[in-house]
């Protein structure tokens, strides 16, 4: 999904995710998987592709391991 496809509020509001079903807030979303969201959803809610989520994630654990050493 391109940005300009993307809901503005996801980058300004940091609970905002696309979601109905959790009134658009990414804390009601968190309750409901105590044990980590689906990246599906993830995906779905923050309206970015795998491959996308694939690279924040690896880029989440680089920065992790930086801060260890």
């Amino acid at each position: 999904m391109s940005d300009q496809e993307k809901d503005p509020r996801i980058e300004t509001d940091r609970d905002y995710i696309v979601s109905k079903k959790y009134n658009n807030s990414l804390s009601l979303l968190l309750k409901s998987y105590p044990d980590g969201v689906p990246d599906k959803i993830i995906c779905k809610t923050l309206q970015i592709s795998q491959e996308e989520l694939e690279k924040i994630k690896k880029n989440a654990i680089i920065r992790l391991k930086r801060s260890l050493i």
